[in-house]
């Protein structure tokens, strides 16, 4: 194939991809310590957010090892508003049934897990919201949790 034919076929690639958007509003994970999550450890995210007509769903994206030694985590998730109003939510994210089969997407020494926090809100102030995860387990120190993720989408009609 010709270089003309081929850079027609990328720019006609190019079009049809850029008319394709996301729907991903952010995404973005952060490494739990090696050590061990600390129960006083908070993972922090920051949202900027313009947009306050569109509905969003909310998630929150878990890395685990095989090596977790529950069946399930569960989290406090505290938001704060641009206007300082405080939120508290606790999720009970499901891991693994009964037998110790763990659910999501699995790889060789990883679990990969997408958990709903919210579904179908609207942020109601444009600004900068932030979302402060914690777990909320009996142990002091977790361990087998490798990173935590905050992944907002426009929700699907």
């Amino acid at each position: 194939m010709n270089t003309g034919i081929k850079l027609i076929l990328v720019a006609i690639s190019a079009t049809l991809l850029s008319g394709c958007g996301s729907n991903t509003v952010y995404d973005h994970h952060q490494a739990v310590d090696n050590g061990g999550w600390q129960i006083d450890q908070d993972l922090r995210f920051s949202v900027d957010i313009n947009d306050t007509l569109s509905p969003c769903d909310f998630y929150i994206d878990i890395r685990n090892t095989r090596d977790y030694a529950y069946s399930n985590l569960f989290l406090f998730i505290t938001t704060t508003f641009p206007d300082k109003v405080v939120r508290r939510d606790t999720l009970e994210c499901p891991m693994a049934d009964q037998y110790g089969k763990w659910y999501g997407r699995q790889s060789r020494c990883h679990v990969d897990g997408r958990y709903l926090l919210h579904n179908h809100i609207i942020f109601p102030i444009k600004g900068s919201y932030t979302f402060q995860v914690t777990h909320a387990m009996r142990d002091t120190v977790l361990t087998g949790i490798e990173d935590i993720g905050l992944h907002v989408e426009k929700s699907q009609l």
